[in-house]
């Protein structure tokens, strides 16, 4: 295997995980077909531990934000991003959406410097009070995903910081406070670019049509179009009715590409045609891609979210039944790309040591002695301690102990992001020409990759140079020839 080709995979895998939205509870993994009888519960099953506002910034990955958009809606209890907002809600939650918008509006301004870290504490409160199984991210306790969202959000905004005081975006705290107001209120995700009026009068960007960007708040078009190689290009968005290219375009707020043209967002009933557009309260996107009714328990299901929750869609081999989720002592099937109190009914999680089997057990609280971290119940806390004397502890910050991440184990980092384990200590990614860090995820900063062979970090390829994957942005890598080699894209 050529050495930089895991870290070429991993880069691909966090990718792909942003591209799901994994910016707060709400945020769903895109479904597979029952076929694939990977137990996965359909009380939820959360996404890989991307950065956790990826999509509240919605970077110039446009391409991939479009598929997902076009892509079934496997959750039938969670409304589109700007659903609840933009004609999703259910008819008789107008009351309800009414008292949230005036409590929003009588909102504290929230100041930039302290966006990250309310931002955190709003996402992680709802998520321990408000959020369903299904739209809950997976922390074992609310303290340990402050602390995990708090360190990533202040990656994040420290971009959208430099951009304010750069003169490229205008920052409104008022409207800030409202937002988040509303994301404590509805369980949804930070979106700066589709949510509520107040999210998207949060960051306003002055950048024209055509001009170059990485996020989409710097466009006055709220879109930064990128086709993931070529850099961002600010484009202006598409009217409701008119024609649209689902990989290129996106749909003016409040819609969505579907069957080539922007339609008005709103929740589906049973029969109707959905995918970019979101089923009503107690429905799924099937496999047809049509809005059809949760199955109850022992009920045929063709796709993962399509039983009520408490259930999951297994296929036996003879097709898809709704089946009760696994008791205490059951086996379980684990998924690493989700924490693991999905797999098992409620208050157990899918004990297991990295193999493809588990077992549903009580998840183990902080400080209690465990075997594996599955058996602690989410990202933040891992199993550490000597053998024989191991205990479920929350993640270090930087300067903190701890353990290199084990992914046999769905550890995929030792610390808290963005900070990576190395010989024992918790510390910010090694910069260039550094040995690497022992967490695979976070072995060198942004822009770095791992030379695994010299345990080195190295510059990524730019013109010219051999690559493996990855290339400079506006490069591709040239795979026809031997080394492959970076060239340049075809970019507009």
């Amino acid at each position: 295997m050529n050495h930089p080709v895991v870290r070429a995979a991993v880069a691909v895998l966090v990718a792909w995980a942003g591209s799901l939205g994994a910016a707060g509870c709400g945020s769903q993994a895109a479904s597979s077909p029952a076929a694939d009888s990977s137990g996965a519960a359909d009380s939820g099953a959360a996404d890989a531990p991307a950065a956790k506002d990826s999509a509240a910034l919605d970077s110039s990955g446009s391409t991939a934000d479009a598929k997902a958009d076009s892509a079934p809606d496997a959750s039938a209890e969670v409304s589109d991003s700007a659903g609840e907002s933009m004609g999703g809600a259910d008819a008789g939650s107008a009351d309800a959406t009414d008292a949230a918008g005036a409590d929003a509006a009588a909102a504290p301004a929230v100041a930039l410097a302290e966006l990250a870290s309310a931002t955190a504490a709003e996402l992680c409160k709802a998520n321990f009070a408000a959020c369903t199984p299904a739209e809950k991210m997976p922390f074992a306790t609310q303290a340990g995903c402050v602390a995990a969202l708090t360190a990533t959000n202040s990656v994040d905004f420290a971009a959208l910081s430099a951009l304010v005081k750069g003169g490229k975006v205008s920052y409104d705290a008022a409207a800030a406070g409202q937002c988040l107001a509303l994301v404590a209120e509805h369980c949804d995700d930070l979106d700066l670019v589709d949510g509520p009026a107040s999210c998207q009068a949060a960051f306003l960007g002055s950048a024209v049509n055509g001009s170059k960007c990485q996020y989409s708040v710097e466009c006055a078009s709220h879109f930064c179009y990128s086709d993931g190689v070529c850099a961002g290009v600010c484009k202006a968005r598409v009217a409701l009715g008119a024609a649209c290219d689902e990989e290129t375009d996106k749909c003016a707020s409040g819609a969505a590409c579907f069957g080539g043209k922007c339609v008005a967002k709103v929740a589906k009933g049973v029969g109707a045609a959905c995918g970019a557009l979101a089923c009503a309260t107690g429905l799924y996107c099937n496999s047809k891609n049509k809005c059809a009714a949760l199955g109850k328990a022992g009920e045929a299901c063709d796709i993962v979210g399509a039983c009520v929750v408490g259930t999951q869609c297994i296929d036996s081999g003879s097709g898809g039944s709704c089946l009760p989720m696994p008791k205490k002592g059951q086996p379980c099937t684990p998924d690493p790309f989700s924490d693991a109190s999905t797999q098992c009914a409620s208050g157990l999680v899918c004990a297991n040591d990295g193999g493809e089997v588990g077992t549903c057990e009580p998840q183990v609280p902080l400080g209690g002695a465990c075997k594996y971290s599955s058996e602690c119940g989410g990202w933040d806390v891992h199993c550490v301690g000597p053998q024989g004397g191991k205990v479920c502890q929350l993640l270090s910050a930087k300067g903190g102990p701890c353990l290199p991440g084990d992914l046999d184990q769905s550890e995929w980092g030792g610390c808290l992001a963005p900070w990576t384990c190395s010989k024992g200590i918790c510390i910010d990614p090694p910069g260039l020409g550094q040995p690497c860090a022992e967490d695979i995820l976070n072995a060198c900063a942004e822009e770095l990759m791992c030379d695994f062979l010299a345990n080195k970090c190295i510059a990524i390829p730019v013109l010219g140079q051999e690559c493996y994957g990855l290339c400079t942005t506006g490069l591709t890598c040239d795979e026809s020839v031997i080394p492959n080699l970076c060239k340049a894209a075809k970019c507009p």
